[in-house]
């Protein structure tokens, strides 16, 4: 008779197997986009601000410079429509995930 053991798998077949890999790549790009909204709303850079006729100033023009937020020109809604892309596939991939295992149970 011949012993059958069972194969060793290795971690990345695992991964691809479960699908938990899915909820972790997920989670990890919100938070990369949480991060990028907190450097939005604390990071300050040098801004040159238009004349009064809405023309960029030339070199050797005495320029207004103030700071503001590198996301000041709506850029902020960028990563906001990411992350509501990302929690509702979130939402959607884990919950799926999550009610298939606990139906497997029943």
């Amino acid at each position: 008779m011949i012993e059958q053991r069972p194969l060793q798998q290795s971690l990345g077949g695992s991964l691809c197997r479960e699908s938990h890999w899915k909820c972790l790549l997920l989670t990890l790009l919100m938070i990369g986009c949480f991060c990028t909204l907190g450097w939005c709303s604390l990071y300050r850079v040098a801004v040159m601000a238009a004349d009064d006729h809405g023309h960029a100033y030339f070199y050797g023009d005495a320029a207004r410079v103030y700071l503001d937020s590198p996301c000041s020109n709506g850029y902020v809604y960028i990563p906001v429509a990411f992350l509501a892309m990302l929690y509702v596939v979130y939402l959607v991939e884990c919950w799926h995930c999550y009610s298939k295992t606990a139906h497997l149970h029943r």
